[in-house]
C-alpha cells in the first residue's frame, strides 16, 4: 500500500511572475572597468567573456548600480584570438592605451583586468537565440578609446587641496544627483 493512498495532496502555486527586468541605461558614453576576463566554451567554440563595471566618465569609481543594489555589469563575447580590427583588438588597445600591431606581443590578463576605457553604450534587440525580442545594452564597436581620468590636483604634501566650503556643498549635491540618476 502507498503512503499517500486515500490522501489528497494539494500543491499551491503563487502568482506567475515575469523574469526580473532591469531598466536599461541611457544610450551614452560610459567608463567601463574590466572586472573579469574569462574563457568559456560556447556553441561557437572557445570564447572570451569580457565583464565590465559601468560608471559615468566624470566619476569612474562610482559604479552604476541596478535597482536591487548590485553593480551593473556589461558582458561582451569575443574570439580568443586578437585579430586586428576585431572587438577583442579594440578592447585590448583601449584598455592598455597602446596600439597593437601584427607583430606585437598580446597583452595578458594582468595587463587588462582593472583597467578602464570609454565606450558608447546603445540598445539592441536580437532577432534570434534565447534573447530574441529582449532589448539589452551593447557596446558599440568602433567607439572604444582609452580612458584618461579627470586630473586630480595635488598639494606639495601629496594630498589634494580641500575645496572651499561653498564648493564642498555643491560637489556633494552634484554627486548625490548623479548617483540618483545612475540608479
Amino acid at each position: 500500500s502507498r503512503p499517500d493512498e486515500g490522501h489528497t495532496i494539494v500543491v499551491t502555486f503563487t502568482k506567475i511572475a515575469d523574469k526580473k527586468v532591469y531598466p536599461l541605461m541611457e544610450q551614452a558614453e560610459y567608463c567601463l572597468t574590466l572586472s573579469e576576463l574569462d574563457e568559456v566554451e560556447g556553441q561557437y567554440g572557445d570564447r572570451l567573456v569580457w565583464k565590465f563595471l559601468v560608471s559615468l566618465p566624470s566619476h569612474p569609481f562610482d559604479y552604476i548600480a541596478r535597482d536591487d543594489g548590485e553593480e551593473k555589469t556589461l558582458w561582451a563575447f569575443t574570439d580568443t584570438e586578437i585579430i586586428i580590427g576585431s572587438l577583442a583588438h579594440q578592447f585590448a588597445e583601449a584598455l592598455t592605451g597602446r596600439t597593437l600591431g601584427k607583430d606585437d606581443d598580446p597583452p595578458n590578463e594582468d595587463d587588462l583586468v582593472g583597467k578602464r576605457c570609454l565606450a558608447y553604450i546603445t540598445h539592441e534587440t536580437p532577432t534570434r537565440g534565447k534573447s530574441a525580442g529582449k532589448t539589452r545594452e551593447t557596446i558599440v564597436q568602433g567607439s572604444l578609446k582609452p580612458f584618461k581620468g579627470p586630473a586630480k590636483p595635488t598639494a606639495r604634501n601629496g594630498r589634494a587641496p580641500a575645496p572651499p566650503a561653498d564648493e564642498q556643498d555643491r560637489v556633494a549635491l552634484v554627486a548625490q544627483a548623479e548617483q540618483a540618476i545612475g540608479r
